[in-house]
């Protein structure tokens, strides 16, 4: 799309490409920031639900999944509803947001600017009259952020699944309990 926004970096007295090309690329690196705080979850079913990691918990996509889930009322379908509740109430304080998450996203959003302005026709439209100071700076900007990338996710590796990705595997607590395991002495995932 970035060809096409910036006519081939020849946007100079077409407001409208400079403000598309801008609005391309931060919207663009929001949403690489925002696949930070996205995770997956498999239920004992085996069947695997998204969602968005917040400061109070872990937000289903699927709200009605949320509300069985969380919900004492909900029909019974065999399984005990308190250990679904009590399941769901572990998840929901597993994945809630971190300082990790934070670091990820703002990096993941470095990478992502560093790699737009590696594309000349964006340089061209965005920064038309370039020193050669910016010049020297873009040159070495991707080694830059790749160096910082790596180092920062390499201390600070996310637990994230994302979307698309299969979620953790979780216990079935009634199978756990009469073989005598008790899930929550598992120790979690640095």
């Amino acid at each position: 799309m970035a060809p096409s926004f910036t006519k081939g970096g020849k946007c100079n007295g077409h407001g409208v490409n400079f403000a598309f090309t801008w609005g391309l690329v931060g919207f663009l690196t929001f949403l690489s920031a925002l696949i930070s705080f996205t995770d997956s979850v498999t239920d004992k079913h085996g069947d695997t639900y998204y969602g968005l990691a917040t400061c109070d918990g872990f937000l289903l996509f699927d709200k009605d999944k949320e509300q069985e889930y969380s919900s004492p009322s909900s029909p019974d379908d065999g399984s005990d509803v308190m250990s679904r509740k009590i399941w769901w109430e572990d998840i929901k304080r597993k994945k809630k947001l971190r300082p990790q998450d934070y670091v990820n996203a703002l990096i993941r959003a470095a990478v992502f600017m560093a790699l737009a302005f590696c594309d000349a026709g964006v340089q061209d439209c965005l920064v038309p009259k370039e020193s050669r100071q910016w010049r020297d700076f873009l040159a070495i900007l991707p080694l830059a952020v790749g160096f910082l990338a790596s180092f920062v996710f390499i201390i600070f590796p996310s637990n994230r699944k994302g979307i698309g990705a299969e979620g953790d595997s979780v216990v079935d607590l009634d199978a756990a309990k009469s073989h005598g395991i008790n899930p929550k002495d598992k120790s979690e995932k640095p």
